[in-house]
């Protein structure tokens, strides 16, 4: 089969299933302070908390300190 087309409806689907927002949980509706987010949204803002607070050992690293 030929590759999908960049406007095809296969490259939309995925396009579409990485930004759908769902529910949170009330933790992490706490955390967050939104009802319903993507993803993608929700690692970036847990991420910026963790550089935000210094929780990460060294540059990089997968290394958190809790």
């Amino acid at each position: 089969m030929p590759p999908a087309a960049a406007g095809s409806s296969a490259v939309k689907a995925s396009t579409s299933a990485l930004t759908r927002v769902f529910a949170v949980s009330p933790a992490l509706k706490k955390f967050l302070g939104v009802t319903e987010i993507s993803r993608p949204e929700t690692m970036k803002r847990i991420w910026s908390y963790i550089k935000g607070h210094q929780l990460q050992v060294g540059e990089g690293s997968g290394i958190l300190v809790l």
